[in-house]
């Protein structure tokens, strides 16, 4: 493997060749290096079988999740990253070529939890990625409303995180006491449940169980099942990962006397912790995982591994990773994502949402306004009734909520965020509302 050309190198060479991106008409791969350069990526040359190779473009992405910041290393060959078709590369490993993933219509809570997710998504006008800090969530229409009247068409204007979504608007909606206890109970926030609480309550719960009904909510028959396998698991289901390294010795004391741990602080202002490291994700299972051909569940050369189905057969040890088709709020999208960048340019089904941006064209201002839309300036729209704010540092994804696909290894134990990313370690569970007293309870 050939580690790297810099900026300052690969301009020399391009001199001393004749040529510049500014007079000689480059090729298309010297214009695709040079992109790759201006992304503050670096440039890498892997080898394949038959003494072939390809040149990547290997990047990083920050996300920012409820409660820290994880960075995630992405690999695409580097014409398709300078065409911005990185994540379709992905198509390959649809089964059927579906981004879509219809309503259920068997009865069980799970279903419900899955109809509730397709409903948002076809009928999402505007999201964005927010923390619940100083009440900075922005919800219309608020969870109390559900369900809606008869004849009453939904639409979406959520500004929240991804437990926000997953468990204050979605779950909550749906099944309040499941919810209640993990907010009652939370063991890494003093508000509401982050993404190391579902985790936690997965963990301990059985698999040995029969799935909970509507009817189950006025019996008080509802309790989490843990699904441990990815071939088990069907959209509805919850998923969630989590960092335990990334925990600190750090806690708090919350006003009703609980004392929370808290994550790592990677960087200090004053006495005060400004930034934590990440310990989790949640999300919810949108469409039945399936193995994929191309992403196997080992690091070694782990870009390979996601390239090139030969060489991964033959090559790389592991098993073939699960492809996920995913929903959640994140600031940095997926595969075959639905969020995009710009004005009604993300798209689920025929429903066209914007995910907004941290900024746009260097204007960091967003708000609700008075005429009931969502601008960046709203003089010419009644003035602002609410300002809303992205929390992430990167200040050009499409952030809030989108579905699209990961990667996740057969034993539970790591991910790819996206196709062709690098391997994240982390503890991986499944969740579902089943009767509690399936489970002997």
């Amino acid at each position: 493997m050939r580690n790297i050309f810099n900026g300052l190198v690969l301009t020399v060479l391009f001199l001393l060749a004749g040529c510049s991106p500014d007079t000689d008409n480059p090729s298309t791969l010297q214009q695709a290096e040079y992109y790759c350069l201006e992304q503050n990526g670096t440039i890498i040359e892997i080898d394949l079988d038959d003494n072939e190779s390809t040149t990547v473009c290997r990047y990083e992405e920050e996300s920012q999740f409820d409660d820290g910041t994880s960075t995630f290393t992405h690999n695409c060959e580097i014409i398709a990253f300078y065409e911005g078709r990185c994540d379709e590369l992905a198509v390959n490993d649809f089964e059927n070529g579906e981004l879509v993933q219809s309503t259920l219509e068997d009865e069980t809570l799970g279903t419900s939890l899955h109809n509730r997710v397709v409903d948002i998504m076809n009928n999402l006008d505007n999201t964005g990625y927010a923390h619940n800090r100083n009440d900075n969530f922005s919800l219309d229409p608020d969870v109390d409303t559900f369900p809606f009247p008869d004849g009453v068409t939904s639409h979406y204007n959520l500004f929240l995180d991804c437990s926000g979504f997953v468990g204050y608007y979605v779950l909550q909606g749906i099944v309040k006491a499941l919810y209640d206890d993990l907010e009652s109970n939370s063991a890494y926030s003093c508000s509401r449940p982050l993404a190391a609480d579902f985790a936690d309550a997965f963990m301990d719960a059985d698999n040995s169980f029969e799935e909970a009904t509507e009817e189950d909510i006025d019996n008080g028959n509802v309790c989490w099942g843990q699904v441990k396998s990815l071939e088990n698991a069907k959209p509805g289901d919850i998923i969630v990962y989590t960092h335990p390294d990334n925990f600190g010795s750090d806690t708090e004391t919350c006003s009703d006397g609980r004392t929370i741990q808290l994550a790592e602080c990677t960087k200090y202002d004053g006495d005060s912790c400004a930034s934590r490291k990440n310990t989790g994700h949640v999300l919810i299972v949108h469409k039945t995982p399936y193995k994929s051909q191309h992403c196997k569940d080992d690091t070694f050369l782990s870009f390979k591994g996601c390239y090139d189905n030969e060489t991964v057969a033959d090559i790389m040890p592991g098993d073939f990773q699960w492809v996920v088709h995913v929903a959640d709020s994140t600031t940095s999208a997926h595969s075959s994502d639905s969020r995009n960048l710009g004005e009604d340019k993300s798209v689920y089904n025929n429903n066209y949402y914007h995910a907004w941006s941290k900024t746009y064209n260097g204007v960091s201002d967003l708000a609700r306004c008075n005429d009931g839309s969502y601008h960046r300036d709203c003089t010419n729209h009644g003035g602002i009734a609410e300002s809303i704010v992205i929390n992430t540092t990167h200040e050009t994804n499409p952030t809030g909520i989108g579905v699209g696909y990961i990667y996740v290894n057969d034993a539970r134990d790591g991910f790819r965020s996206k196709y062709g990313s690098d391997i994240e370690s982390a503890d991986i569970y499944i969740g579902r509302p089943v009767k509690c007293d399936s489970l002997g309870l």
